[in-house]
């Protein structure tokens, strides 16, 4: 509801990257008519994003794959993300081998993501990622902010991103 109750305009297409069950993507185009792409690199989330889709009657193209092995040939006006917020060493270990994936940057990293973001965000689109707010994170995202030409609007811990 947060991205909702802020967005400015109402996109015509929805990225979610990261989308492991799809709670973001499909909370957001519940009850509207936007095209949604659902990114998630763990296949072991096919069943409960199908799932739903099916519950919430939505249609969305699901692509399992990593932010580093996903392409597009389209941009898209709204970029959905809550990418993993621990890098290797950092944090609690789940027992969990997929929550451990989605907590912990493995095999990609935030400027690959935003170098994604960059790519497929439509000229007068947005990106919403939600981040922790913890100094590693806000240094590295305004380290990466600077080099993508990027300008967030911090909102507790929800970064706007808008590129130039």
């Amino acid at each position: 509801h947060f991205v909702k109750n802020h967005l400015n305009f109402n996109p015509d297409s929805v990225l979610d990257l990261g989308a492991g069950c799809g709670v973001l993507g499909i909370e957001f185009c519940q009850g509207k008519k936007h095209e949604l792409t659902l990114v998630e690199a763990q296949e072991e989330f096919l069943p409960s994003l199908q799932d739903n889709l099916d519950i919430f009657k939505l249609e969305a193209e699901i692509i399992i794959a990593s932010f580093s092995e996903v392409h597009f040939n389209k941009k898209f006006d709204l970029i959905l993300s809550n990418p993993p917020y621990f890098y290797q060493g950092e944090g609690r270990i789940s027992p969990n081998l997929n929550k451990q994936i989605c907590r912990t940057w493995t095999k990609d990293d935030l400027s690959i993501l935003l170098h994604l973001i960059q790519d497929t965000l439509s000229p007068s689109g947005e990106a919403w990622l939600s981040l922790r707010a913890d100094e590693k994170t806000v240094k590295t995202i305004e380290s990466l902010c600077s080099r993508f030409k990027i300008y967030p609007q911090n909102e507790n811990l929800i970064y706007v991103c808008v590129w130039a």
